[in-house]
């Protein structure tokens, strides 16, 4: 799967599991094109994205801080982690509900370092 739609009826869905798939790989789509469909589905609270092919930061202002209920994000193992400075600090200060990113939970501690930071 190249692209993520077809999730607007999905009323009760909360988890969404797309790891290793070829997301960011479709030269007709951009990162941004392929992750809008989850925006179709407010009621997302965790999303696994890791192990694709999405480079584009901007994909974070453009559809993952529009989540409103997101708690778990798995993002690890795409280019865009690399391309992001100050990766986990900068996930964790602007998700304020987030509460486990990629590959451990996130602690008040992280928390309270990661505003600080910002």
């Amino acid at each position: 799967m190249t692209a993520i739609e077809g999730l607007g009826g999905c009323d009760k869905l909360d988890t969404l599991y797309m790891k290793r798939n070829k997301l960011g790989k479709d030269e007709n789509k951009n990162d941004i094109e392929a992750l809008k469909g989850l925006l179709e589905c407010p009621t997302l609270t965790c999303i696994d994205l890791s192990e694709n092919e999405i480079e584009d930061p901007a994909i974070l202002e453009e559809v993952i801080y529009k989540m409103p209920n997101l708690r778990v994000l798995y993002l690890h193992k795409n280019s865009v982690c690399r391309k992001i400075d100050y990766y986990r600090k900068k996930i964790i200060s602007d998700i304020p509900n987030l509460k486990y990113l990629d590959d451990r939970p996130v602690f008040e501690e992280d928390r309270r370092r990661a505003e600080a930071w910002a």
